[in-house]
């Protein structure tokens, strides 16, 4: 299900989460706000994710994942084999 997302600025969240939609961690009046904000702008925020979205269908998917940690290992045996 691809639902745009409002969140604390934990880590790995915000490295894909726009800036404009995390609040501090442990901040709940924030969080309230916030949610409160974008309640009524939901299509526009779908809008704006659809860009992560395609992300995560490509690279937060066990084929994904396999497939960057096969290139770092690939990348490091390279870079070993050239020493």
């Amino acid at each position: 299900a691809e639902a745009p997302i409002v969140s604390t600025a934990v880590s790995g969240v915000v490295e894909i989460v726009p800036e404009d939609l995390l609040v501090p961690i442990e901040d709940v009046a924030a969080l309230h706000a916030k949610l409160v904000e974008v309640t009524g702008k939901v299509p526009e925020l779908r809008e704006r994710f659809q860009p992560i979205f395609a992300h995560a269908r490509s690279e937060l998917t066990l084929a994904g994942m396999t497939r960057n940690t096969e290139a770092v290992y690939r990348k490091l045996l390279a870079r070993a084999s050239s020493q």
